[in-house]
């Protein structure tokens, strides 16, 4: 289920959940999206909008390509920084084409799951 809005912020991008507004920038200076033989490093923020939204007990980050019904050749690794803060490295997008950014996060209110589309193109 996807939730919110999506908007891309030059490097950075950003979305809005009932609970959560997400952040991501590149971890180097214009490396978001590099070469497909390149992984990247994203640092991901998360601003809980809500007051029940507390403490994020778990975040986990994939990527899919559902018309090719596989995911990155590589699993993305997830280091928490601090708080609200992670850093996601192994970020590969192997091939070009329509890919479902996947990012899970559960608190003491439950699981939210924000799903958003993202077209790699041939460069």
């Amino acid at each position: 289920m996807s939730f919110g809005f999506f908007s891309s912020l030059g490097l950075a991008y950003e979305w809005r959940t009932p609970n959560f507004q997400i952040s991501i920038k590149a971890a180097e200076k214009g490396a978001f999206f590099s070469s497909r033989r390149r992984h990247t490093t994203w640092i991901v923020s998360l601003l809980p909008i809500e007051k029940q939204a507390g403490e994020v007990l778990d975040f986990t980050f994939d990527a899919r390509m559902p018309q090719h019904n596989h995911g990155m050749v590589t699993k993305a690794k997830v280091i928490k920084i601090s708080g609200l803060e992670y850093r996601v490295e192994g970020v590969r997008f192997h091939m070009p084409g329509n890919w479902l950014l996947q990012f899970l996060i559960k608190d003491k209110t439950g699981t939210t799951r924000i799903e958003t589309p993202l077209n790699i193109d041939n460069k």
